[in-house]
């Protein structure tokens, strides 16, 4: 038994000797260690040979080419190897630093990837999305905002709407119904869905009509603070109203007539009302209207040619036979209206029709006999 101990011992001893006697050989000799500048890999190991080739033909260098070093970056993800970093590693397996020369490269940036796509465009796309060699951070402006969800978005669309049509309220003196289609910086997207966040409003330009810009004014926890918001801004329905209030009978003039926005909430159809000024003008009311009253189309007519009381000329035409007679009218009426008109001095009511300035004509049927 001691015998074959000592046998073990002896061989060990001798196995010891080989390595050391080829190591020294390295030693004087070196393993020349070419490092690259880029490398990528697609297995999960990094090893030697994937970062440097080694310019020695001997066995036991060759082994080397084998050696792990470390599992390999994530997609996307540049690691950098110095040639420090890499004689630290092979110290850990039990080599000697001494048994290699390093040459080429000082770095090498090693990212996960086919073999089959260049170096060059691997390695630039993952150093766009990582932080550079010399420690730098990617610019602010780089970064997304975090946690802003579509709803997040639509939430701080609708307070920014709402704020502004209350601000031009303010600014028209209207309670119209604006459309208003703010666009929402991301950045900014969780302050703005917040209403008690935004102090007040400023901005815009008359006639508050299409792309504009308006500013608000933000209460944060650094203090106030002011985002600049675009808006495209559609009027909504405007119709003529009465700037004061007009008695039955007036004939409109431009002076009489504003601008007015149907409140939302009004039962008021637009499509009976006038959208233009110069409909209106030289129209006469048929009724009284107050202020701020949109001008009904039915409400407002012609100038009446006929007032109610007013002596005028009745012609009657019977084929060829044409009559006149006078009377009075007992209604007002424009040019074209019928109204009713009596005969004198029998003081027989009659239909006519309005034809000029106090003149009206019957036509022969049912007026019965008239005397000049």
């Amino acid at each position: 038994m001691l015998i074959g101990c000592r046998h073990w011992i002896w061989c060990f001893a001798f196995f010891a000797m080989i390595v050391n006697y080829g190591l020294a050989g390295d030693e004087e000799t070196g393993a020349r260690m070419v490092l690259r500048t880029e490398a990528v890999v697609d297995s999960n190991v990094l090893r030697l040979r994937d970062v440097c080739d080694i310019e020695k033909s001997s066995d036991w260098v060759k082994s080397l080419q084998d050696t792990p070093l470390a599992p390999t970056p994530r997609t996307g993800i540049v690691q950098s190897w110095t040639r420090e970093d890499l004689a630290k590693v092979l110290a850990l397996r039990g080599m000697e630093p001494e048994s290699f020369r390093w040459e080429g490269s000082e770095v090498i940036r090693v990212v996960r990837g086919k073999p089959s796509e260049p170096n060059g465009s691997v390695i630039a796309a993952a150093a766009a999305q990582s932080v550079s060699e010399s420690g730098e951070a990617p610019s602010h402006r780089d970064f997304a905002p975090a946690f802003i969800t579509p709803v997040t978005i639509s939430q701080a669309e609708r307070v920014v709407a709402t704020v502004i049509e209350s601000y031009l309220h303010l600014k028209t003196g209207t309670q119209g119904k604006w459309t208003i289609k703010p666009t929402i910086p991301p950045k900014h997207a969780n302050d703005l869905a917040q209403r008690r966040q935004i102090v007040s409003v400023a901005g815009g330009e008359a006639p508050w009509e299409g792309q504009q810009r308006f500013s608000l004014l933000m209460r944060t926890p650094e203090g106030e603070s002011v985002i600049d918001v675009e808006a495209n801004v559609r009027l909504p329905m405007m119709v003529v109203a009465a700037k004061g209030p007009l008695a039955k009978g007036r004939i409109l003039q431009e002076s009489d007539l504003v601008w007015l926005a149907l409140p939302p909430a009004s039962k008021i159809n637009p499509e009976d009302c006038f959208t233009d000024f110069e409909s209106l003008l030289g129209k006469q009311l048929r009724r009284a209207v107050s202020t701020q009253q949109p001008f009904r189309i039915a409400e407002v007519g012609a100038p009446h040619a006929v007032q109610t009381g007013d002596s005028v000329t009745i012609a009657v035409h019977a084929g060829s036979v044409r009559v006149e007679a006078y009377g009075r009218a007992i209604e007002s009426g424009a040019i074209d209206d019928m109204i009713q008109v009596e005969v004198l001095p029998q003081r027989k009511r009659v239909a006519a029709r309005v034809v000029s300035d106090r003149r009206v004509e019957v036509i022969a049927g049912g007026a019965g006999p008239i005397v000049r």
